[in-house]
């Protein structure tokens, strides 16, 4: 599958990765995302956009700060801080930058400038025409690391009675022995593929992972390693699936969305079964995914979201 941006393009000469990232931008997950976010921004804020330095910040070690940290410039710093799964950010940062986007926020806090930003999707699972829910043959997709957040999800398809400490430790000899634990559950529910892989990106090719979930009708969303958000999410609500999710975080990307947020995957899995005995339900969450998708957190959405805080932050007096 061809990606077909992964540089950040010339003209956004106020756009650079951060020094210290873990990562290049060629490697990092978002970056299309991101290019197709500043494209938007650009046109958004006009000639206001070059009053503004955009660093993007990759790096799940906490104790590694950004080398923009510090760094005097006469344009207004913006820190866009992506992979780190800690909800929290160091209090250096929203001193030194004028505003901190970050995903995996737990809240926006806007006394210190520091605002969610949404994770995207994995660059290579290019957008694909959305298909009818009618027309979709996969009822249940799902396929993922079984990590020890996925736990619970997996124990309660594979009906095992094993405790979590144990069976974390198996998840950890699986490595080594694949045959210990089985990983195919797509015979839970009718017309289903629901498999857990042994690592991230392990499983299906992008292009064929992209092609099922464009097929599929209710798409489980079990958490990250250490967050409850995932690409997964913006994946399955790009294709206008219809999600089950744990408990996300309250912030404008999920407070009110159409996202199905369940206190634990027995009642998630309830809830699959009565989607699948009502059609009629399932039209009206695929519609409101795909509105939700277009107004709050595609690319354009996005950068609309981030102009009007910027602008706001403009209009706050000088402390």
């Amino acid at each position: 599958m061809k990606v077909t941006a992964v540089t950040i393009p010339a003209q956004f000469t106020n756009v650079e990765m951060d020094k210290n990232s873990a990562y290049s931008f060629q490697q990092i997950n978002e970056s299309v995302f991101l290019i197709a976010f500043f494209t938007h921004l650009e046109q958004l804020l006009s000639e206001d956009f070059g009053k503004y330095h955009f660093y993007i910040y990759a790096n799940i070690d906490s104790q590694v700060l950004p080398s923009s940290l510090g760094i005097k410039s006469a344009k207004k710093k913006v820190l866009i801080f992506l992979s780190s799964q800690s909800h929290q950010v160091n209090p250096a940062l929203p001193g030194d930058f004028f505003a901190v986007f970050k995903c995996h926020l737990s809240a926006d806090v806007i006394r210190e400038r520091i605002f969610h930003f949404p994770l995207g999707y994995v660059k290579e699972t290019l957008h694909q025409p959305v298909k009818r829910m009618e027309d979709r043959s996969i009822n249940v997709f799902y396929s993922g690391n079984l990590n020890k957040g996925r736990v619970p999800l997996y124990k309660l398809l594979s009906k095992s009675s094993v405790p979590d400490i144990l069976f974390s430790l198996l998840i950890k000899m699986a490595k080594r022995i694949p045959k210990l634990i089985k990983r195919d559950f797509s015979h839970v529910f009718p017309s289903s593929y629901i498999h857990f892989t042994d690592g991230f990106k392990k499983g299906l090719s992008p292009q064929a992972y992209t092609q099922m979930l464009y097929n599929s009708r209710i798409v489980l969303c079990p958490k990250g390693f250490l967050m409850a958000e995932t690409y997964r999410h913006f994946e399955a609500m790009r294709a206008g699936c219809v999600i089950i999710s744990e408990k996300l975080p309250p912030t404008y990307l999920y407070k009110h969305s159409p996202i199905i947020q369940v206190a634990n995957w027995k009642d998630g899995l309830a809830f699959v079964e009565n989607l699948l005995k009502d059609p009629g339900l399932m039209q009206q969450y695929h519609q409101r995914m795909l509105y939700w998708w277009d107004t709050v957190c595609n690319e354009a959405s996005t950068a609309r979201h981030v102009a009007e805080i910027l602008l706001s932050l403009e209009q706050l007096p000088v402390e």
